[in-house]
């Protein structure tokens, strides 16, 4: 099935580049990375630790995704090499690892330059808010939900028989 996922992944890249163009669709593969990176490593973990500190949190983060984002990618294109370097694919990926699929694609692992607008901001830019409204939502119920079966495992380790 790995085998096979990857498969899928190459000829779902080579599409889009036929699509789009190889240059951009490389562009797009490195950008979809570095974000990812930065979510996984640094917003996330932030805004996991802050929901479990608080009762209530008061941190709405997919509203402040976009922010987050953009405040995590001031660093210098140095650094977003160094990253690019460090992103070699796991062992049991599903997806190839972008340098591999850089390379089905024919093109160098390169940071891209300058500022593009982004499609969530092209093409939904008027239902983004709602859109985060409603994520929000979803995200403080799961953190409730998370608080409250913590506290049921604290309570029942507390009480229990040996």
């Amino acid at each position: 099935m790995l085998r096979l996922a990857r498969i899928e992944e190459f000829e779902a890249d080579a599409l889009a580049a036929s699509l789009v163009g190889r240059g951009l669709m490389g562009d797009a593969l490195v950008e979809v990375g570095l974000k990812a990176r930065f979510l996984e490593r640094d917003f996330w973990p932030q805004v996991d630790a802050h929901g479990a500190r608080r009762r209530r949190p008061r941190l709405r983060p997919y509203r402040d995704l976009a922010l987050g984002v953009e405040a995590g990618f001031t660093r210098t294109v140095s650094e977003h090499a160094v990253a690019l370097e460090e992103a070699g694919g796991e062992r049991f990926a599903l997806h190839p690892s972008l340098h591999q699929r850089l390379s089905a694609l024919g093109l160098r692992c390169r940071v891209p330059e300058g500022e593009a607008v982004s499609a969530a901001d092209r093409y939904l830019a008027p239902l983004l808010p709602s859109l985060a409204w409603v994520f929000d939502c979803a995200w403080w119920h799961a953190a409730s939900e998370n608080r409250r079966q913590r506290r049921s495992r604290a309570r029942y380790e507390m009480v229990r028989e040996d």
